[in-house]
């Protein structure tokens, strides 16, 4: 993946409640290629996008400084899973905390 993003799926109509998510980060060196498009199958809801509108669109370093990015994941002692997304300059530009079931 060239680009960021954060899915929801509901793969089973018969059980709504499961629904797993896919969270997406980088890469840190690599061109970007945003790619909106993405497989609806399982149910997929698309909860964040974090990326140039094309990759035309980048012409230098500069253009593509603002896309880059990583992610965290940190687990507490009650077993919450919180994920951020950080720009390069580590602010948080998406970020959702998933609580035990």
């Amino acid at each position: 993946m060239h680009f960021t993003a954060a899915f929801r799926y509901t793969p089973f109509a018969d059980t709504p409640a499961f629904q797993p998510r896919e969270y997406i980060a980088g890469p840190l060196s690599a061109l970007l290629f945003p790619n909106r498009f993405f497989d609806t199958t399982l149910g997929t809801e698309q909860l964040f996008f974090y990326g140039a509108e094309k990759f035309t669109d980048i012409k230098n370093y500069e253009a593509a400084k603002p896309w880059f990015n990583y992610g965290t994941v940190a687990i507490d002692e009650a077993g919450n899973l919180a994920v951020e997304i950080h720009k390069v300059d580590g602010a948080v530009v998406y970020q959702e905390t998933l609580r035990p079931s």
